[in-house]
Protein backbone atom coordinates (compact mmCIF):
# COMPACT_ATOMS: atom_id res chain seq x y z
CA UNK A 1 0.00 0.00 0.00
CA UNK A 2 1.55 3.39 -1.35
CA UNK A 3 0.40 6.90 -0.48
CA UNK A 4 1.77 9.38 -2.70
CA UNK A 5 1.43 13.24 -2.52
CA UNK A 6 -0.05 15.33 -5.61
CA UNK A 7 3.01 15.55 -6.50
CA UNK A 8 4.16 12.25 -6.60
CA UNK A 9 6.11 11.86 -3.77
CA UNK A 10 5.68 8.79 -1.40
CA UNK A 11 4.45 9.57 2.09
CA UNK A 12 3.55 6.23 3.14
CA UNK A 13 4.30 2.88 2.14
CA UNK A 14 3.17 -0.38 4.58
CA UNK A 15 2.88 -4.05 3.27
CA UNK A 16 2.03 -7.53 4.43
CA UNK A 17 4.58 -9.80 5.28
CA UNK A 18 4.61 -13.69 4.48
CA UNK A 19 2.24 -14.01 7.59
CA UNK A 20 -0.30 -11.56 6.42
CA UNK A 21 1.02 -8.76 9.02
CA UNK A 22 1.63 -5.30 8.08
CA UNK A 23 5.29 -4.66 8.49
CA UNK A 24 4.73 -1.15 9.88
CA UNK A 25 2.03 0.59 12.01
CA UNK A 26 -0.92 1.67 10.02
CA UNK A 27 -1.21 4.74 8.68
CA UNK A 28 -2.56 4.66 5.36
CA UNK A 29 -6.00 6.39 6.20
CA UNK A 30 -3.98 8.90 8.11
CA UNK A 31 -1.84 9.74 5.23
CA UNK A 32 -4.61 9.65 2.81
CA UNK A 33 -6.61 12.42 4.92
CA UNK A 34 -3.12 14.91 5.91
CA UNK A 35 -2.88 14.92 1.71
CA UNK A 36 -6.45 15.88 0.69
CA UNK A 37 -6.77 18.24 3.69
CA UNK A 38 -3.29 19.64 2.41
CA UNK A 39 -3.85 22.80 0.74
CA UNK A 40 -2.64 22.99 -3.05
CA UNK A 41 0.73 24.93 -3.40
CA UNK A 42 0.41 27.36 -5.85
CA UNK A 43 2.23 25.56 -8.50
CA UNK A 44 -0.48 22.78 -8.14
CA UNK A 45 -3.42 25.20 -8.10
CA UNK A 46 -2.46 26.87 -10.84
CA UNK A 47 -2.04 23.16 -12.56
CA UNK A 48 -5.32 22.24 -10.85
CA UNK A 49 -7.08 25.56 -12.79
CA UNK A 50 -5.10 25.13 -15.98
CA UNK A 51 -6.42 21.55 -16.20
CA UNK A 52 -9.70 22.84 -15.33
CA UNK A 53 -9.71 25.52 -18.10
CA UNK A 54 -8.81 23.14 -20.89
CA UNK A 55 -10.97 20.35 -19.83
CA UNK A 56 -13.94 23.24 -20.10
CA UNK A 57 -12.87 24.21 -23.36
CA UNK A 58 -12.96 20.51 -24.45
CA UNK A 59 -16.38 19.26 -22.83
CA UNK A 60 -20.07 19.83 -24.01
CA UNK A 61 -21.85 21.97 -22.35
CA UNK A 62 -23.91 19.14 -20.59
CA UNK A 63 -20.51 18.72 -18.75
CA UNK A 64 -20.52 22.29 -17.75
CA UNK A 65 -22.27 21.52 -14.14
CA UNK A 66 -19.87 18.66 -13.02
CA UNK A 67 -16.69 20.76 -14.09
CA UNK A 68 -18.28 23.93 -11.67
CA UNK A 69 -19.09 21.36 -8.41
CA UNK A 70 -15.05 19.78 -9.27
CA UNK A 71 -14.02 23.56 -9.15
CA UNK A 72 -16.52 24.34 -5.73
CA UNK A 73 -14.79 21.08 -4.00
CA UNK A 74 -11.31 22.40 -5.20
CA UNK A 75 -11.87 25.90 -3.53
CA UNK A 76 -10.95 25.19 -0.34
CA UNK A 77 -7.55 23.79 -1.07
CA UNK A 78 -6.37 27.04 -3.04
CA UNK A 79 -5.28 29.81 -0.57
CA UNK A 80 -3.89 32.10 -3.36
CA UNK A 81 -5.97 35.04 -4.03
CA UNK A 82 -5.25 35.61 -7.62
CA UNK A 83 -6.10 31.48 -8.18
CA UNK A 84 -9.18 31.82 -6.15
CA UNK A 85 -10.49 34.98 -8.95
CA UNK A 86 -9.61 33.05 -11.60
CA UNK A 87 -11.44 29.48 -10.13
CA UNK A 88 -14.81 31.29 -9.30
CA UNK A 89 -14.31 33.49 -12.68
CA UNK A 90 -13.89 29.97 -14.40
CA UNK A 91 -16.82 28.11 -12.49
CA UNK A 92 -18.89 31.06 -12.72
CA UNK A 93 -18.74 31.20 -16.55
CA UNK A 94 -19.16 26.91 -16.63
CA UNK A 95 -22.60 27.79 -14.30
CA UNK A 96 -24.05 30.32 -16.23
CA UNK A 97 -23.72 28.21 -19.33
CA UNK A 98 -24.68 25.30 -17.86
CA UNK A 99 -27.09 23.41 -19.52
CA UNK A 100 -30.07 22.88 -17.08
CA UNK A 101 -31.37 19.39 -15.88
CA UNK A 102 -34.15 18.62 -18.38
CA UNK A 103 -31.73 19.00 -21.14
CA UNK A 104 -28.88 16.81 -19.39
CA UNK A 105 -31.64 14.60 -17.63
CA UNK A 106 -29.77 14.95 -14.55
CA UNK A 107 -30.44 16.50 -11.23
CA UNK A 108 -28.30 19.16 -9.32
CA UNK A 109 -27.42 15.98 -7.04
CA UNK A 110 -26.60 13.41 -9.69
CA UNK A 111 -23.84 15.99 -11.02
CA UNK A 112 -22.51 16.96 -7.60
CA UNK A 113 -22.48 12.87 -7.04
CA UNK A 114 -20.56 12.36 -10.62
CA UNK A 115 -18.12 15.51 -10.09
CA UNK A 116 -17.44 13.92 -6.65
CA UNK A 117 -16.02 11.18 -8.43
CA UNK A 118 -13.16 13.36 -10.07
CA UNK A 119 -12.23 15.03 -7.02
CA UNK A 120 -11.62 13.71 -3.24
CA UNK A 121 -13.92 12.38 -1.33
CA UNK A 122 -13.96 11.78 2.45
CA UNK A 123 -11.63 9.01 3.43
CA UNK A 124 -13.78 6.70 4.89
CA UNK A 125 -15.42 6.90 2.24
CA UNK A 126 -12.54 7.02 -0.49
CA UNK A 127 -10.85 4.10 1.64
CA UNK A 128 -13.89 1.90 0.98
CA UNK A 129 -14.19 2.08 -2.06
CA UNK A 130 -10.21 2.11 -3.34
CA UNK A 131 -9.51 0.53 -6.57
CA UNK A 132 -6.65 -0.74 -7.85
CA UNK A 133 -5.41 -2.94 -10.34
CA UNK A 134 -2.35 -4.23 -8.67
CA UNK A 135 0.59 -3.06 -5.87
CA UNK A 136 2.56 -0.03 -7.18
CA UNK A 137 6.53 0.49 -6.49
CA UNK A 138 7.58 3.29 -4.16
CA UNK A 139 8.64 5.94 -6.16
CA UNK A 140 5.80 5.38 -8.90
CA UNK A 141 2.59 7.17 -9.17
CA UNK A 142 -0.71 5.10 -8.26
CA UNK A 143 -2.58 3.63 -11.33
CA UNK A 144 -6.25 3.59 -11.51
CA UNK A 145 -8.37 0.05 -12.30
CA UNK A 146 -11.46 -0.74 -11.67
CA UNK A 147 -10.19 -3.79 -9.85
CA UNK A 148 -11.40 -3.79 -5.92
CA UNK A 149 -8.32 -3.19 -3.54
CA UNK A 150 -8.04 -5.88 -0.65
CA UNK A 151 -5.98 -5.63 2.80
CA UNK A 152 -5.24 -1.73 3.29
CA UNK A 153 -4.85 -0.91 6.56
CA UNK A 154 -6.96 1.57 8.33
Amino acid sequence: MHVYRRDGQLVHTNQLDSAGQWTRPAGTGHAIETERDRALTAQEAQQFLDDLAEAAERAAPRWYADLTAIGQRARPLITEPEQLRTLDELTGQLSSAAQPAETTGRTDAQAARQAALGFPQPTRHALDSTQSDSPTAPGQPPHHSNQENRGYDR
